[in-house]
């Protein structure tokens, strides 16, 4: 059996990048297409979060400001490739 008959390695999903909409594995520190940094520290308890994110997946803080506009920006990205 080849390898392109083989199903898809069970693991985490994909990452989204918050500027482009690309996607990268979830161990890259940044986008592979636009080099933007793909993860965020919490301010309150340092653990990092994507930053597709509003909120801290550990303590559910809010993440630094400005990202809640480019997380907009990137479903309407993803909606547009969707309908497309």
């Amino acid at each position: 059996m080849s390898a392109s008959h083989l199903p898809p390695k069970p693991g985490p999903p994909p990452l989204h990048c918050a500027k482009c909409a690309e996607h990268n594995e979830r161990t890259a520190e940044r986008c592979r297409r636009c080099h933007a940094r793909l993860w965020v520290k919490c301010r309150r308890c340092s653990l990092r979060s994507p930053r597709t994110h509003s909120r801290c997946t550990g303590c559910k803080g809010e993440l630094p400001t400005g990202l809640l506009e480019t997380v907009k920006h990137t479903v309407k990205k993803l909606a547009r490739k969707v309908v497309r």
